[in-house]
């Protein structure tokens, strides 16, 4: 019984770096630094919580930032994100909340 517990968890584990994997690559390649605040030198972490559905569908986006700008620019790479498949319990969808920091960070 340990040892399939230690399988499952191994699992579980293998399947949330992947998803944290296709994370990082969805919002390198739809990332853009807005315009504005290039111009006022603004940045900062924006943390964006969101709730993968039972559908598989991004719901109850909520963002902190230091910014609007930034916020909203947050909001356009997750509102970009492709339906996904939800997670499971006893073989059965249930929703999933996921917890993601963007850095937005000027070169010198």
């Amino acid at each position: 019984m340990i040892q399939r517990m230690g399988e499952i968890l191994l699992f579980q584990s293998m399947q949330r770096a992947c998803f944290e994997e296709k994370m990082q690559k969805h919002v390198l390649r739809n990332f853009r630094y807005p315009d504005a605040a290039i111009h006022t030198q603004t940045e900062g972490k924006v943390y964006v919580m969101f709730t993968i559905g039972k559908e598989g569908f991004i719901e109850d986006v909520q963002l902190k930032g230091p910014a609007k700008v930034l916020e909203n620019e947050a909001s356009r790479i997750i509102d970009k994100l492709p339906q996904m498949k939800p997670g499971m319990r006893q073989l059965k969808p249930v929703k999933v909340s996921f917890s993601l920091p963007i850095v937005f960070r000027l070169n010198e």
